[in-house]
């Protein structure tokens, strides 16, 4: 195995296991699915990428009283994408943008990336963060 291969697969054990504790504190149903093909991704990536994912299921479960929550990455064409979505209360229900969600904005900044906060097509929110790579 190469070590970029290696450097790669160590990142995916830290998104699964910040789900799984959140998961069973709160009695969610989670999906983690990750398509990851075998580039490496940065250091500063990955953690941008692990704190969205942290505060969007922090937000999931103590505003959104969420039953499920899926976790989506996927590499490809130069960029990271993970989308955090569940099937809770959904962004219409909260006015404004609290402290989670601005910080949020702004870990997706520090790499030019973009944040988008939406209804889920059956309810719900979904947090999708794209990060380039190069």
């Amino acid at each position: 195995m190469s070590n970029s291969r290696r450097s790669l697969i160590s990142t995916w054990p830290a998104l699964r296991t910040l789900v799984a504790p959140v998961a069973a504190a709160a009695h969610l149903e989670t999906r983690v699915s990750i398509d990851a093909g075998a580039a490496r991704l940065p250091a500063d990536i990955e953690t941008i990428a692990y704190r969205v994912a942290q505060e969007a299921l922090t937000n999931a479960v103590k505003h959104a009283d969420a039953r499920f929550v899926t976790v989506d990455v996927r590499l490809g064409a130069g960029r990271v994408r993970r989308q955090i979505a569940d099937d809770g209360r959904g962004v219409g229900a909260v006015r404004g943008e609290g402290y989670g969600i601005i910080r949020m904005r702004e870990r997706a900044a520090l790499r030019a990336g973009k944040l988008e906060i939406t209804p889920g097509p059956r309810g719900g929110t979904r947090v999708t963060l794209e990060l380039p790579l190069g």
